[in-house]
């Protein structure tokens, strides 16, 4: 999908080399989960396109209702049952000014979900663009070249914990979560619904997570609105730490990944 209209193949499917996206991953993004045919979670994952692309100064002239519409129609036309729906939305080409920006859909297999294990490793500084879900946030992923043993990093910066390269850290101890309040981590949208249900989820106390202290919690888990609960094998350096019976018994209370509790449930 390119600006709301279909396209005919994936061999149609093209980006300018004049992008912006392209040349300097000028964007923002979104991935979302489909479940049954139908985008999870679709208003809040626009809502938070388009906070993302206002920081970024860029514009997004398509209604909410036309996008989910031809998202709708992708959807249907590729027949995806449980896919992931990838939407960017990038400066566009300059043709003058305004620029004209550009909106691209594309859908893909849903992965199967395994147990992860994670190594710590440190950030550049944060600053408030690592809230946002930019194309071009090539740094985060290349320092997973540097851990080719891992399959995803807990990224720390002057001491405090933060996030992974693409989820949300939950952390647990005496059955409370812990997470980061930081402004400079990724406002997850499954991260905000387990802040939203205490009375499913637990209490959750969201406040700064040190290095110093990840061998006091009990487990870990993460989050992404894709996968939704993940468990962790292991932290490398943190002996004791993964996912334990309090990740495993939210994977019971999530709504729509009943299809794949199987596989995640050989996690340790």
């Amino acid at each position: 999908m390119r600006n709301l209209t279909l396209l005919p193949n994936h061999s149609d499917a093209s980006l300018l080399l004049s992008d912006a996206g392209f040349l300097h991953g000028d964007g923002v993004m979104e991935t979302i989960r489909v479940f049954h045919g139908k985008p999870v979670w679709l208003s809040a994952h626009l809502a938070r396109l388009r906070k993302g692309a206002e920081s970024c100064r860029i514009e997004v002239p398509w209604a909410d209702e036309a996008m989910a519409l031809s998202l709708e129609a992708l959807l249907h036309k590729n027949k995806a049952d449980s896919a992931v729906l990838n939407l960017y939305v990038t400066a566009g080409v300059f043709r003058g000014m305004p620029p004209v920006p550009a909106l691209y859909g594309v859908v893909r297999p849903f992965p199967l979900v395994r147990s992860v294990t994670l190594a710590i490793a440190s950030t550049p500084p944060r600053t408030t663009y690592s809230a946002v879900k930019m194309m071009g946030q090539s740094s985060r992923f290349s320092l997973l070249r540097d851990y080719p043993d891992v399959d995803d990093l807990l990224l720390v910066d002057d001491q405090e914990v933060f996030e992974t390269t693409i989820a949300t850290a939950f952390f647990v101890k005496d059955e409370i979560l812990y997470t980061s309040n930081s402004p400079y981590v990724l406002p997850g949208i499954f991260r905000q619904f387990i802040l939203d249900n205490p009375k499913i989820f637990g209490k959750t106390i969201c406040r700064p997570i040190l290095l110093s202290e990840l061998g006091d919690f009990d487990e870990i888990f993460l989050t992404t609105a894709v996968r939704g609960v993940v468990m962790v094998q292991k932290v490398e350096g943190i002996p004791h730490l993964g996912s334990g019976s309090v990740s495993h018994s939210l994977l019971d209370k999530t709504p729509y990944l009943s299809d794949i509790h199987g596989v995640c449930s050989s996690a340790s």
